[in-house]
């Protein structure tokens, strides 16, 4: 039922880009996801930057929940996004409504299909969004689990780097002229 424009395949490593710049938009602008619900059809967007910024509260506890599932699941997907999703099912109207610049009343206002519909069309068109902020959060919270230890192991190995410093001329004999 969603139908995905793809962007162009990267060119081969070492390949010159065409020169006519196809395929440079679906870089700036990732691809559109256009579903038909209730009779129409309805484009949703990835997230832009400063969209992002404006949803920030909304899509915190989102993320956070994610990336917390993520930790605890070997192969995490779109069921565990769905899971944190429902979870904050109140922020899902603002959150579908943005990606499709529509009014969240629109969306408040679908019957259970097209509902289904337009979940799957902004998860489809946001997936990139999720993994990249999530990922980051994952790589901030391991950074912060292993900062005491990286800590102790500086402060180890710099210890040990003092004292073999300063013993090295005990042993030897040798003339330095």
């Amino acid at each position: 039922m969603a139908k995905l424009h793809k962007p162009s395949a990267p060119s081969a490593a070492g390949a010159p880009r065409p020169a006519d710049g196809a395929g440079d938009l679906d870089v700036l602008f990732p691809p559109e996801i256009t579903v038909d619900i209730a009779g129409e059809q309805v484009t949703f967007r990835e997230y832009r930057f400063v969209q992002s910024l404006a949803l920030d509260g909304v899509l915190k506890p989102i993320i956070d929940g994610v990336a917390t599932r993520c930790a605890q699941s070997v192969e995490p997907g779109m069921d565990d996004l769905l899971a944190v999703v429902i979870q904050h099912h109140d922020s899902l109207a603002q959150l579908v409504a943005t990606s499709c610049n529509r009014d969240p009343s629109w969306f408040d206002d679908l019957d259970d299909e097209d509902g289904q519909h337009a979940v799957e069309g902004w998860l489809a068109a946001n997936a990139g969004f999720f993994v990249r902020r999530v990922g980051r959060e994952l790589t901030r919270r391991v950074m912060e689990a292993v900062q005491p230890f990286a800590g102790a192991a500086s402060s180890a190995s710099s210890s040990n780097g003092d004292t073999a410093g300063t013993s090295t001329t005990s042993g030897d004999t040798r003339s330095a002229s």
